[in-house]
């Protein structure tokens, strides 16, 4: 089983993929299985990707189907200011995955949060 990678992607300069590939070579070498997304839309749209408004559709259904397969999100920084990482926890926490935070200056270790949701809306704004 691997663990899911979550973080902004819309609005940053080459989708953050130098945050989501720091993150997944440093999990993977730790023995992690990491699914990154952005690995996913460089290998579907090629190396000049953006993600925006118009694939965000598309892109989400790989994402939900990615959390669901794994054994838990691993959140990035700046997660909680992203609606796809926003959606992508609320789907792990309502299927009862855990949720960890990759710090970069403490990188040795994922620290499960302790995330409580009361209704929906909470995470999502």
């Amino acid at each position: 089983m691997a663990y899911y990678l979550a973080g902004p992607m819309r609005g940053y300069p080459n989708s953050n993929f130098h945050t989501f590939a720091e993150a997944r070579d440093h999990l993977r070498s730790r023995g992690h299985d990491i699914i990154c997304p952005v690995e996913q839309a460089f290998s579907q749209y090629g190396d000049d990707i953006q993600a925006t408004d118009e694939n965000f559709k598309e892109a989400m259904r790989f994402c939900y189907e990615s959390v669901l397969k794994s054994e838990g999100v691993v959140v990035l920084p700046g997660w909680n200011r992203s609606e796809g990482a926003k959606a992508e926890v609320l789907v792990a926490l309502n299927v009862g995955l855990p949720v960890y935070a990759y710090y970069r200056h403490r990188p040795k270790y994922l620290e499960e949060l302790n995330i409580n949701i009361i209704t929906r809306a909470e995470i999502l704004f």
